[in-house]
């Protein structure tokens, strides 16, 4: 095993030590565990993202094609919609970084 050096906040080492007490274990096994169980996390995360962006690049698709079956402008309308949407929330993330 390797030794590492990282600043958490306060509320998260309260939180280990806690829970430490509680299991009557060493705070050191509980970051172990908050490190594994955070790291098997994010590849499930991964993974949803990928699944769902796939659903919804298929969803896309089909509704762009039946769209265009009957009103081509209405496929250039949703698109610019579309493209107003993904602004809005990249400034919305912006914001929430910043704050």
């Amino acid at each position: 095993m390797q030794q590492i050096t990282l600043r958490v906040s306060d509320d998260c080492m309260r939180f280990v030590r806690h829970t430490a007490r509680e299991r009557r274990t060493a705070e050191a096994e509980v970051w172990r565990e908050l490190i594994e169980r955070g790291i098997h996390h994010s590849d499930y995360v991964v993974s949803e993202l990928d699944r769902i962006t796939k659903l919804t690049v298929q969803s896309l698709c089909m509704s762009q094609r039946v769209a265009g079956h009957f009103d081509e402008d209405l496929v250039c309308r949703a698109r610019n919609d579309a493209r107003v949407l993904i602004s809005r929330i990249g400034e919305a993330r912006e914001d929430r970084d910043e704050n």
